[in-house]
C-alpha cells in the first residue's frame, strides 16, 4: 500500500461507558436533550481515512486509556457537537506530566452529539466555521483510542498495534 492511498476507516477515542452517561447528563440539563434524528456521542474521530503514514503514527496508541477536556457546545441546522480543546494519552487525569494528542487531518475534534438523517461526516466541517448556537461547555472524558474499520462493510474495532499490522496486510 502507497503512503498516498488512505485506509478505509478512523481512528478514534471511543468514550467509556461513565463518560457517556456523564455527557448525556450534562447534555440533557443544559440544552434538554439531542435536537436531531441521531444520536452518536461515542467518540472523537483524530484521523479519518488515514493515509500510511499518520496510521503508522497512531497504530503504536491502540488500547491506551485517553482523555479529552470538552471546552465548548456548538450547533447549526444540521448538527450538533462538543469540541474539544485538549487531548492526552497515558494517564489517569489531565495533569503537567500528559502526552499530548492532536488531530491529524483538516477536521478539529470534536463530539457529534446529534445530527439529521442523511448527513454525510464531513457536513460536521459546517459547524467549525458557521455555527449557528456556540457557547462555552465544561468536561472532561476518558476514552479508549482504537481504529475503527469500514473494510468490506464491516465495523470491528482494533484495539492493539498487532491486530492493525495484521489488518493492514489483509486490506493491502
Amino acid at each position: 500500500m502507497t503512503e498516498n492511498k488512505n485506509y478505509n476507516g478512523y481512528f478514534a477515542i471511543v468514550l467509556d461507558k461513565d463518560s457517556k452517561k456523564n455527557l448525556s447528563s450534562y447534555l440533557y440539563n443544559t440544552t434538554g436533550g439531542p435536537k436531531f434524528d441521531i444520536t452518536r456521542m461515542d467518540h472523537i474521530t483524530l484521523a479519518y481515512k488515514p493515509n500510511m503514514s499518520d496510521a503508522e503514527e497512531f497504530k503504536r496508541l491502540l488500547g491506551k486509556t485517553c482523555n479529552a477536556y470538552i471546552n465548548e457546545y456548538r450547533r447549526n441546522d444540521n448538527i450538533e457537537a462538543y469540541f474539544i480543546d485538549l487531548m492526552c494519552y497515558d494517564s489517569y487525569r489531565l495533569s503537567t506530566h500528559e502526552k499530548y494528542l492532536k488531530r491529524l487531518d483538516d477536521g478539529m475534534p470534536h463530539i457529534t452529539i446529534s445530527h439529521k438523517r442523511g448527513l454525510m461526516p464531513k457536513e460536521a466541517n459546517s459547524m467549525f466555521d458557521k455555527p449557528s448556537i456556540k457557547r462555552n461547555a465544561v468536561g472532561y472524558i476518558t476514552g479508549k483510542f482504537v481504529y475503527l474499520d469500514h473494510h468490506h462493510g464491516k465495523k470491528p474495532c482494533i484495539m492493539d498495534e498487532k491486530d492493525f499490522d495484521n489488518y493492514i496486510r489483509e486490506v493491502a
